[in-house]
């Protein structure tokens, strides 16, 4: 993931997030999923990622979570925090 795709608020410029091998075929770090994005954008936006709100519909979800049980997360999606500077 290339850090400078969605830049402001407070990323670093031209900061490349991740490794894979010399063929780019297999990651040979951490996978981030759009959950992290959406985790991450969250966290810079300065939202809660883990306070539980409900849709019009009164499902109950959190910005960033993984798994609910219920109403309560169980299961948290850390945002990727070598995006900022």
């Amino acid at each position: 993931m290339r850090a400078d795709s969605a830049p402001g608020g407070g990323s670093k410029r031209g900061h490349i997030i991740g490794k894979s091998d010399a063929s780019g075929d297999r990651l040979e770090s951490e996978q981030h999923e759009p959950k992290h994005l959406n985790a991450t954008i969250a966290h810079a936006l300065g939202v809660d990622i883990n306070q539980v709100v409900h849709s019009p519909s009164g499902r109950p979800f959190t910005v960033a979570t993984h798994k609910m049980e219920g109403t309560k997360p169980v299961s948290a999606v850390d945002p990727i925090m070598d995006v900022f500077a």
